[in-house]
């Protein structure tokens, strides 16, 4: 974990960036660099002018909001570098309690 769910982008744009965008997410977010997950799902917008990039980010419960800031400023940065200049980033903080991998609390 972290866990990112990027809509409003192409699979064959966020395929080429995950990589790289993983590394930045774990350097900003004291996670291991193999934790970072990265999922891209294919959305149609309705209503507004013009799709934007969304992400989504899930982890567990007990980052500082300063690392919260951090990795939605370095997310955002990431994205506009690549021609997406309004970009939304949403948390979700999961208590550990309600993680569960395989049936195990992780």
């Amino acid at each position: 974990m972290p866990q990112l769910t990027i809509k409003g982008i192409g699979p064959e744009k966020v395929q080429s960036w995950y990589q790289q965008l993983s590394q930045i997410v774990a350097q900003v977010s004291g996670a291991d660099r193999k934790d970072v997950k990265v999922d891209q799902v294919s959305t149609v917008q309705f209503g507004g002018e013009e799709s934007f990039a969304k992400v989504e980010v899930l982890w567990l419960k007990g980052r500082s909001q300063q690392v919260q800031d951090e990795t939605a400023a370095a997310i955002t940065a990431f994205l506009q570098e690549r021609g997406h200049p309004f970009v939304q980033v949403t948390f979700t903080n999961l208590p550990a309690a309600d993680f569960y991998e395989n049936g195990r609390h992780y």
